[in-house]
Parts: structure tokens; C-alpha cells; sequence
């Protein structure tokens, strides 16, 4: 079962993690990494959303399977076809779903 990136808790990246056999600095460095998304705002500046607009994404429809999925979920595919002729990488769990880059 996939869970949005809104609902992720502390408790399931540690049970993730122990599932997955992983070290404890791995599961930390998560948790780390959660905490400081979670406190950060949305960046605004031009500098950095020249090529991505963070405030277009919805936090309940960015799913992190628990497995590896090569495909490239549906709710995507307008954000793609905005993209086409840009160079960009999707990757969806650990796979590169799709690579353009002239």
C-alpha cells in the first residue's frame, strides 16, 4: 500500500527502513530529511523555481510506493506533456521512468 507524502509519519520510515534490513544512520537521516521538509517553506524565489513550480504540486497526490514501480502514474501525465521538448528525468521509486535530455 502506497501512502502520499502528507501522510508519511516518523513511524513509517523506521518500520520501512527496519523492513528493508537498512542501517539506523539511513532511517536517521530520513527522519532528518522529513523534519526539514515538513518545517521548510515553499520555496518562491525565481532562482530556484525557474524549471519547477513547488506550489503546483499536491502534497496528497505524491504517492511513495513501497516498492519499485517502473511506471509513471497516471495523475502525472499533464505535468509530462508540459515538459515535452524540455530536457527533464523522471524517476519513480528507483527506476528512471523516462530521460530527455538532449
Amino acid at each position: 500500500m502506497s501512502q502520499s507524502l502528507s501522510e508519511i509519519r516518523d513511524e513509517d520510515i523506521a518500520r520501512t527502513s527496519e523492513s528493508r534490513g537498512e542501517p539506523e544512520w539511513l532511517a536517521e537521516r530520513r527522519l532528518a530529511a522529513l523534519s526539514t521538509y515538513r518545517n521548510l517553506p515553499i520555496e518562491t524565489s525565481p532562482l530556484y523555481t525557474k524549471y519547477t513550480d513547488a506550489r503546483r504540486m499536491d502534497e496528497g497526490s505524491v504517492v511513495l510506493p513501497p516498492e519499485s514501480e517502473s511506471s509513471i502514474p497516471e495523475f502525472m501525465s499533464r505535468r509530462l506533456a508540459e515538459l515535452e521538448g524540455v530536457p527533464h528525468a523522471v524517476q519513480v521509486g528507483t527506476h528512471v521512468a523516462r530521460l530527455y535530455l538532449p
